[in-house]
């Protein structure tokens, strides 16, 4: 099992990845970063297709405002904003 904290940024915005025993979170601070994980879901692909084929189960947080899973069944609402999701899904 892994588990821990990963904090970085994305456009200058802060993006935390938490990992315990039920799977990936990966909590957006704001709606503006939202859209910057749009640009880059094409080249998470892989590594997306690596965590469905293990079977770990990811959700993302977006705001305080949200929760969607976005592994093994992208929410719907997942993939309105994130589109190629269903690529990997």
């Amino acid at each position: 099992m892994v588990a821990g904290r990963l904090t970085g940024s994305l456009d200058g915005r802060p993006v935390v990845i938490d990992a315990d025993g039920s799977g990936l979170a990966l909590t957006i601070a704001t709606v503006q970063s939202l859209w910057g994980m749009r640009r880059i879901a094409g080249s998470m692909g892989p590594l997306l297709g690596l965590l469905k084929h293990h079977g770990i189960p990811v959700r993302m947080r977006v705001a305080g405002l949200v929760s969607v899973e976005v592994l093994p069944r992208p929410s719907a609402l997942a993939r309105f904003f994130v589109p190629s999701l269903m690529r990997w899904a």
